[in-house]
């Protein structure tokens, strides 16, 4: 990368959610409104294996109340 060059962020429509105690995917999927398996999909994560550290994205779909 140099000086001039332009960097092209791709629009995605959700957000970013970090873990709550005691938050659960399936809490967090029905809170919002997604299903589990996207939370899961579009992380790229191992359900059992969450971090707290890390803001997950919670990507907007049709059904979805974010």
């Amino acid at each position: 990368m140099k000086v001039g060059d332009t960097i092209t962020f791709p629009s995605i429509d959700g957000l970013y959610y970090k873990l709550e105690k005691n938050d659960t995917l399936a809490k967090i999927a029905k809170k919002y409104g997604i299903s589990v398996v996207d939370i899961v999909d579009y992380n790229n994560i191992n359900p059992k294996k969450l971090k707290s550290w890390i803001n997950y994205l919670l990507k907007r779909s049709n059904t979805s109340k974010i």
